[in-house]
């Protein structure tokens, strides 16, 4: 079971991903908030489309550590994905804009 950890983040990845073409396609929020206090979205089917981007480029991190995880070391796979969650929400900061 020594490659468990890039396995699960494989899967990860391929669920976020999955999400993220979902509310892409559909240009609606799959999973909406649900209290009160929230901002108020002037267009929600824009907000929805670059959630879907900001989704997919999170989505990167756990892939490309869990490809990493399968040809190097655990501790390499680990600080991979500390390094690009790091670089993928700076980048979605970006997108939000």
């Amino acid at each position: 079971m020594e490659n468990g950890l890039p396995i699960l983040l494989l899967c990860f990845s391929a669920a976020l991903f999955l999400y993220a073409g979902l509310t892409a396609l559909s240009k609606t929020i799959l999973l909406p908030r649900r209290y009160i206090a929230s901002a108020r979205i002037p267009d929600r089917r824009k907000y929805a489309v670059k959630l879907a981007k900001c989704t997919a480029v999170v989505a990167l991190s756990p892939l490309i550590s869990g490809a990493v995880g399968l040809i190097a070391a655990s501790e390499v796979c680990v600080i991979v994905f500390g390094a690009t969650m790091i670089a993928g929400i700076w980048l979605c900061t970006k997108i939000v804009k």
